[in-house]
C-alpha cells in the first residue's frame, strides 16, 4: 500500500483476521491432514505455460547475406564467443509435399541445388541445409515456394540469401552421382523427413565468416562447420511456422536439368537481352498498385498486371504478372509501354519475389523471367516466353534454356 494512503481501523481488523485464516490454511497444507476413507490424495498439476501471442508487428525484414570484413581465424574466434541458447531444440513439423507433379519436380531440383552448392557432397550437412529452406517456406517472412526461397535475391551480384545463387558458383556442375545423392536428400525432405538438429532455424553460415545479422539471432546448433540460428521472440517459435506452401514453382534455368547455364547459348542471350544501357540518373521506381496509369496504356489493358519498375521516357520496364490472367495480353501491354521507341525491353515475372529492384535489369533476373518483349534498334519486335511456365507450341518462342526437356 502506498505510504500516503491511510486505512480505517475496521480495515486493519479485517486484514488481521484474513492474515490469521491464511496462516491456518498454510499450516493445514503443510501438515499431514487426517485420512478420509475412500478419498485419494490429489497430485499437483504442473502449470501450462501460456502460448506466445502473435505480435501485432509484421514479420522481421529479411537481411541479405552481407559479411563483415575479417580473416577466417578472427571470424572463428568471434563465432566461438557467441553462446548457444539454452533449452531443448524443438524439431520442425514434417513438410509433406502436396501439389502438382511439375511443382514437386521443380521444388526437388531447387532443394537439391541448395544442398549440393551449400554443403557439397556431404550427406551430413545437406539435410540441415534443406531443412532451413523448408523452414523458410513455412515462415511468413520469406517466399512461399521452395525455388522462391532458394533464389531469393539472386538478381543481385552480392547479398543474395544463398550465396551460390549470385557469386558464380553455379558455373560448377555436380557429377551425375553427386546430383542424384542431393536429389535423394531433397526427395526425403519433401516426403516428411525432419532434420531435428537444426529445429526451426531460418539462418546459417559457416564458422569462418561473420554475417552482420549473426549477433541479432539465437544461435541454436552446429552441424559440421555450419552454425544455425533462429529468429528471437515469437517469430522463432513453432507457432510462427504456419504458412501454407504456395505452389507455382519457378526454376532458375541454371539449376541442373532445368536449362543449365552451360546449355544456354551465350549468343542467344546477347541477341535476346541486348538492349542499350540505361543512364543511372534516369532510373525511377514507379508506384506499385493494382493498376498503374501510364500515358498511352489504357488502365483496362493492365487487368491487374503491375508495372514495378520503369524509366520515364526510358526503354526498360519490369512487370509483375497476374497468375491466371490471359498470357496473350502480355505482348499488348509491352507494345503499349514501349510506344514508338525503336529500342525497348519489357520483362515480366509471375513470381513477385523475382521482379528486380533496379535498372538495367540484371541478366540473372532476365534468365528467370516469365516473358520478355524486346525491340531491336530497327524497331522489330521479338517475343520470348519461359516455356516451362507458359508453354508454347513453337520452341523458337522459348527463352534460352527454358524449352521443355
Amino acid at each position: 500500500m502506498p505510504d500516503n494512503l491511510a486505512a480505517p481501523a475496521s480495515s486493519w481488523w479485517s486484514a488481521g483476521v484474513a492474515a490469521t485464516l491464511l496462516t491456518l490454511a498454510i499450516v493445514v497444507v503443510a501438515g499431514q491432514p487426517p485420512a478420509v476413507p475412500g478419498a485419494s490424495r490429489m497430485r499437483a498439476v504442473p502449470a501450462i505455460p501460456p502460448a506466445t501471442p502473435a505480435p501485432a508487428a509484421p514479420p522481421p525484414a529479411v537481411e541479405p547475406m552481407m559479411l563483415r570484413d575479417m580473416t577466417p581465424d578472427r571470424a572463428r574466434a568471434i563465432n566461438a564467443e557467441i553462446p548457444f541458447v539454452g533449452g531443448p531444440i524443438t524439431a520442425a513439423r514434417p513438410f509433406r509435399y502436396a501439389g502438382s507433379e511439375a511443382d514437386r519436380s521443380a521444388a526437388q531440383a531447387c532443394l537439391a541445388s541448395a544442398a549440393w552448392y551449400e554443403a557439397g557432397d556431404d550427406p551430413v550437412g545437406q539435410p540441415a541445409v534443406v531443412q532451413v529452406v523448408l523452414n523458410r517456406v513455412r515462415h511468413p517472412a520469406y517466399p512461399k515456394t521452395v525455388c522462391g526461397v532458394v533464389f531469393q535475391g539472386s538478381e543481385r551480384r552480392t547479398g543474395c540469401q544463398f550465396s551460390f545463387t549470385c557469386d558464380g558458383s553455379m558455373a560448377r556442375r555436380p557429377s551425375d552421382a553427386a546430383w542424384k545423392r542431393a536429389e535423394d536428400v531433397a526427395d526425403k525432405a519433401l516426403a516428411g523427413f525432419v532434420d531435428r538438429r537444426v529445429g526451426n532455424a531460418t539462418h546459417y553460415h559457416t564458422d569462418w565468416v561473420v554475417p552482420y545479422w549473426s549477433a541479432t539471432l539465437d544461435k541454436i546448433g552446429q552441424v559440421g562447420t555450419h552454425l544455425f540460428f533462429r529468429w528471437r521472440g515469437y517469430w522463432g517459435t513453432p507457432a510462427a511456422f504456419r504458412r501454407r506452401y504456395g505452389g507455382q514453382e519457378i526454376v532458375d534455368p541454371r539449376v541442373p536439368g532445368f536449362g543449365a547455364a552451360d546449355a544456354i547459348d551465350p549468343a542467344a542471350e546477347r541477341m535476346m537481352f541486348g538492349v542499350p544501357a540505361i543512364p543511372s540518373d534516369s532510373v525511377q521506381h514507379l508506384e506499385t498498385r493494382p493498376v498503374v496509369t501510364i500515358p498511352g496504356v489504357p488502365a483496362a489493358l493492365m487487368k491487374g498486371n503491375i508495372v514495378r519498375l520503369g524509366t520515364p521516357g526510358g526503354n526498360q520496364f519490369a512487370l509483375e504478372l497476374v497468375i491466371g490472367a490471359s498470357d496473350e495480353i502480355y505482348p499488348a501491354i509491352a507494345a503499349a509501354l514501349c510506344g514508338e521507341r525503336a529500342a525497348c525491353m519489357v520483362a515480366g515475372w509471375i513470381d513477385p519475389d523475382r521482379v528486380p529492384a533496379r535498372l538495367p535489369i540484371p541478366l540473372p533476373a532476365l534468365r528467370s523471367a516469365s516473358f520478355v518483349y524486346r525491340r531491336a534498334g530497327d524497331g522489330t519486335p521479338q517475343l520470348r516466353w519461359n516455356c516451362r511456365q507458359i508453354p508454347r507450341a513453337d520452341p523458337a518462342q522459348c527463352l534460352p534454356g527454358t524449352s521443355a526437356p
